[in-house]
């Protein structure tokens, strides 16, 4: 018997745009559809901080939990007239 794995490093224009997006003041969050520890690895990897949060999980959290874990703000866009 014998086990393989096959892991590829996260794009550079993931780590550009992360990059991009905490000068901005911006807290980046992930969402993926791998495994939890694959996940969390990538985070890791790409200085992600949080929780991995599986789907089941997120499934099971009120609207009122799901707010204090994940936190969103949109604001309206500034139009500038040139």
């Amino acid at each position: 018997m014998s086990v393989a794995g096959i892991a590829g490093p996260p794009r550079a224009q993931a780590r550009d745009a992360i990059a991009l997006c905490r000068t901005a003041g911006v807290t980046v969050k992930m969402i993926t559809g791998d495994h939890a520890d694959t996940a969390a690895a990538v985070a890791r990897e790409l200085d992600i901080d949080g929780d991995v949060v599986t789907g089941v999980e997120l499934d099971r959290m009120t609207p009122r939990e799901l707010s204090r874990r994940i936190a969103v703000r949109a604001g309206p866009c500034r139009r500038h007239d040139r």
